[in-house]
């Protein structure tokens, strides 16, 4: 196929060397990504912010570095408690 994009896809990741872990390799993969959801260890909105900020600064570092395009593949906050969430919170992103 021609017209289709592979993205290698990982949960929250602590550094590059754990992203980079089960790549499957440039000639697999179109686009570099990952998930966030909030809640757990990061449930306060500033917490989750900062720690999507450096998620995010890490994946286009290994993007740029594979030239592959990054992305934020899937986010959102587990049962949503906020109900400004996707008008507040995800706005600083």
């Amino acid at each position: 196929m021609h017209n289709l994009f592979y993205a290698y896809n990982t949960d929250r990741f602590p550094s590059a060397e754990a992203w980079l872990e089960r790549y499957p390799g440039d000639e697999w993969t179109d686009v570099a990504g990952f998930d966030i959801y909030q809640g757990y260890n990061i449930a306060k909105n500033e917490d989750f912010a900062r720690e999507f900020d450096k998620t995010l600064t890490t994946l286009e570092k290994i993007a740029a570095e594979h030239h592959k395009i990054a992305a934020v593949t899937e986010f959102g906050y587990s049962g949503l408690p906020d109900p400004n969430w996707w008008t507040g919170t995800s706005c600083l992103l």
